[in-house]
């Protein structure tokens, strides 16, 4: 399978300027096999009707009553995607932009590892997109905890190569 389908997931409550410039972003993208489905969780102002008015039946729009928080929001979504069989998921936050080629790499470098990883790429601040928020995440079985990789460093190409995390 060349281009496996990708469906893309995320939310939005009350913030849908930042959301359509996320779908924007994704609309960009150079993979050429991927769906974006958005739940609006549960917003109180009018997103759900602007972003139906700006995308149409460009991506699978959908809405909780109610706020689910984002484990909610974000299992209700995957949920809708699931049907139509992707063979990967993307998970993003509607405050994401992403490059246009993001989707292809990430795709490609899942391929190359026989997909059996979770692949991300790096995250920047976005208001300082120059600064890393993450490269992935390590786990400290001893402590218990998780530790950013790469987290409020400036990106000067140290995190260039693919590495995996444990």
């Amino acid at each position: 399978m060349e281009f496996p389908s990708v469906a893309v997931v995320m939310l939005n409550w009350n913030t849908p300027g930042m959301t359509i410039s996320a779908i924007n972003s994704i609309l960009q993208s150079d993979y050429p096999n991927l769906s974006i489905h958005l739940t609006d969780n549960g917003s109180s102002d009018k997103s759900y009707k602007i972003i139906e008015k700006e995308f149409g039946n460009r991506i699978h729009l959908y809405r909780t009553k109610e706020n689910l928080g984002y484990a909610g929001g974000m299992s209700f979504c995957l949920e809708q995607g699931l049907r139509l069989n992707p063979y990967y998921f993307l998970i993003i936050n509607n405050d994401t932009i992403i490059d246009k080629h993001s989707i292809t790499a990430l795709v490609e470098t899942a391929k190359k590892n026989n997909d059996d990883c979770l692949v991300t790429g790096k995250v920047y601040f976005y208001d300082d997109k120059d600064i890393l928020q993450t490269v992935g995440n390590e786990f400290d079985q001893v402590k218990m905890k998780e530790k950013r990789i790469g987290y409020n460093e400036k990106d000067i190409g140290q995190y260039d190569q693919e590495s995996e995390r444990k």
